[in-house]
């Protein structure tokens, strides 16, 4: 086989995987939709469910591309080998495809037993399994799943990637050389593309996977395989948190000097005409930067001066920490530790956050960011508090489409 051939073999079996992986993908993708998405949610929210399959495929291109970077990066350096090897990495190279083929399709029917399960993609608490009881939970999962049915459709189909990879090397594949090199260089480009997830703007990341206001559209969109990555991110970056006796909370406030709880006198009127409560919220503003505030030579607050002197003000503030989401986890959810949301405790409601004050008191709470939901878990978290409705850049846009043009990766104006 020369070089030519070789090559030309090497790229179309490339493609063949690509194409294989994606559609076991996608046909996962479709099964999951209509078994956990009612069809009136489909309907309804039409918008949403093209975002879900538009980011939902990057996310699979990207994890099907960087999954088969060895063997396309191996068969350069078989262009300059003998025969002999040539003969041996086309050969050995189809059960290196057949064990990514195994592996992806193992995952992606895990992945449709833990939403089942879990109603979630693949999170943090799948490491319970190695930090729990493990041979009970392995015993449970025995028991209550189809571990025998999962393990034939695998392998019925990676069987099926390996017959279809081994017709290849019987196909004679041809092309002058001149056309040879702006090929490779096309499909070089296309491949980096698609190892990023994108063409021109920043690599598909993180927080581009909440798509939608509904919950359950957003846990469909990641990979399987890239949602186990940033479970296993979020694992290592996981905060030890343990119960504390009310003893202790109670020395705690008394070494402070002040009550966490207070409650205003009875007011007949507002309990018969309830107000409308809006917090807008703007980040990074203290007033320990007012200080150099000056109207004729340092203006700071330019259209917000007639607001100061005239509306309610609270002089004393600053922010809970020096970045935005330590600031957000201090005034949502109490606490001094930013990936709450990303954590083992991010099913627990803690008592006393400004969500679950406001659904006791009989409001209706809807929460707005202008940025992705998926920021640091923060959408799921507060819907857990008690937020009846969550609406990010995505939502937003659905109603202003118009916005789409101001977008970037912070979100929109």
């Amino acid at each position: 086989m020369n070089k030519t051939q070789l090559n030309l073999t090497i790229l179309f079996k490339l493609c063949i995987s690509i194409m294989l992986l994606m559609f076991f993908g996608v046909g996962a993708r479709i099964w999951m939709q209509y078994s956990f998405i009612p069809a009136e949610i489909i309907h309804e929210q039409w918008q949403s469910i093209l975002r879900l399959w538009h980011y939902g495929l990057l996310y699979d291109l990207r994890i099907v591309t960087s999954a088969l970077i060895p063997f396309y990066l191996f068969g350069f350096f078989m262009l300059m080998a003998s025969e002999k090897i040539k003969k041996l990495y086309l050969y050995y190279s189809n059960y290196y495809l057949a064990f990514i083929a195994l592996l992806y399709s193992l995952i992606w029917c895990i992945n449709y037993y833990y939403f089942q399960t879990y109603h979630t993609e693949i999170d943090v608490f799948i490491f319970g399994i190695a930090d729990d009881d493990t041979k009970a939970i392995l015993n449970i999962i025995w028991k209550d799943y189809p571990i025998i049915k999962i393990f034939l459709i695998c392998i019925t189909y990676t069987l099926l990637c390996f017959y279809l990879l081994k017709k290849i090397r019987k196909i004679s594949l041809q092309c002058s050389f001149k056309f040879l090199l702006p090929l490779n260089i096309a499909f070089l480009a296309l491949y980096i593309c698609a190892i990023r997830g994108s063409i021109i703007s920043t690599p598909l990341l993180r927080a581009q996977s909440n798509v939608s206001s509904n919950a359950i559209i957003n846990h469909l969109v990641p990979n399987p395989i890239i949602a186990f990555v940033w479970a296993t991110l979020d694992y290592k970056l996981n905060n030890n948190f343990y119960a504390v006796s009310k003893q202790e909370g109670e020395i705690l406030i008394q070494k402070a000097k002040v009550e966490l709880f207070e409650t205003t006198k009875e007011n007949k009127f507002l309990e018969q005409n309830p107000p409308h409560v809006i917090v807008n919220l703007m980040e990074s503003f203290g007033l320990n930067l007012l200080h150099f505030d000056n109207p004729q030579n340092f203006d700071l607050l330019g259209n917000l001066r007639n607001h100061f002197k005239q509306d309610f003000l609270f002089r004393r503030f600053l922010p809970s920490g020096n970045g935005t989401a330590p600031s957000l986890a201090g005034l949502f959810f109490g606490s001094p530790i930013a990936q709450i949301a990303q954590s083992n405790v991010k099913n627990i409601k803690i008592k006393g956050n400004p969500f679950t004050l406001y659904k006791q008191a009989g409001y209706e709470v809807v929460y707005f960011t202008a940025g992705n939901g998926s920021w640091y878990g923060f959408a799921d978290y507060i819907r857990k508090l008690g937020a009846d409705r969550v609406y990010d850049a995505n939502a937003l846009i659905d109603f202003y489409p118009e916005a789409k043009q101001y977008q970037t990766v912070y979100g929109i104006p």
